[in-house]
């Protein structure tokens, strides 16, 4: 084998490993994506807006026909920290951050879940 030929071979093995690891970087940043958890804010039984769920503070108002909420999602959860309505209930749900728990302000017609993908779902034993 010719030292060209050599090349050649060495040339195209650390391409093809250099496009290996940016496929499986893609990979892992799409998984973790995917993996987020995120808040699907519906009105009046209506889908609203979604948020995902991270460590960073966020507030989010929900002014509506039917009254204001304010949500503030932090430390990959979020609660209901405020709302116009009169029985304040929704506010008494508390920090919520596992697929499928739910704050609901029924006078404000405002519900809030969590979704993400089904292996994130914890159980209770």
């Amino acid at each position: 084998m010719k030292r060209l030929d050599l090349l050649i071979v060495v040339v195209i093995v650390l391409i093809g490993a250099a496009l290996f690891g940016y496929n499986y970087q893609q990979q892992q940043r799409a998984q973790e994506q995917a993996d987020q958890l995120r808040a699907g804010i519906y009105v009046d039984g209506k889908y609203y807006q979604e948020f995902a769920l991270t460590k960073n503070e966020e507030i989010i108002e929900i002014e509506t026909d039917f009254g204001k909420n304010i949500l503030r999602i932090h430390d990959e959860g979020i609660e209901m920290i405020d709302a116009d309505c009169p029985d304040q209930l929704c506010i008494h749900f508390g920090f919520k951050q596992r697929v499928g728990d739910m704050i609901v302000c029924l006078p404000n017609r405002v519900h809030m879940v969590i979704e993400g993908n089904e292996h994130d779902r914890e159980t209770d034993n």
